[in-house]
């Protein structure tokens, strides 16, 4: 994703996949909420309880429903 909120999505990672990118990239253990603000601009922010104890990520995904 990039900070002006274009996406590009890739097919699973090859065994010949870039040794480069391979070794920079992680495996996420958290969901990852992404917003695009009224500035046009990218905002992330790793999953958290909000004030009803509820995790983000489970509330937003009953929201797209």
């Amino acid at each position: 994703v990039e900070p002006d909120g274009t996406a590009t999505m890739l097919p699973a990672m090859a065994a010949t996949a870039d040794p480069a990118m391979k070794a920079a990239a992680k495996p996420m253990d958290k969901c990852l909420i992404l917003m695009k603000g009224d500035d046009g601009k990218m905002y992330m922010s790793e999953d958290m309880a909000m004030p009803d104890g509820k995790m983000a990520c489970a509330t937003l995904k009953t929201m797209a429903k």
